[in-house]
């Protein structure tokens, strides 16, 4: 049987928060740019990688990609940079 305790993160693991604010903001605009558009290609290509591994890896990204966008620790930390 296997161990699943290996596999679950407890509740009450932290997490750090990484202040990069200042650095971006001393970006030129078309870094800025630059940075926003490899972050998208990495999340859209990470995204096909795994749905062609499987076809139900879709749904299960789908449902962990709600969990975390409507999370309140997502809330947190997307209201710390406003």
């Amino acid at each position: 049987m296997v161990d699943v305790s290996q596999h679950v993160i407890p509740n009450s693991t932290e997490f750090c928060y990484l202040d990069c604010k200042v650095a971006f903001e001393n970006l030129t605009n078309q870094e800025k740019l630059y940075s926003y558009f490899l972050s998208q290609a990495c999340w859209y290509g990470g995204q096909i990688v795994l749905y062609q591994v499987s076809r139900v890896i879709r749904i299960i990204c789908e449902l962990f990609s709600f969990v975390l966008f409507t999370d309140w620790v997502w809330k947190k930390v997307v209201m710390s940079f406003v």
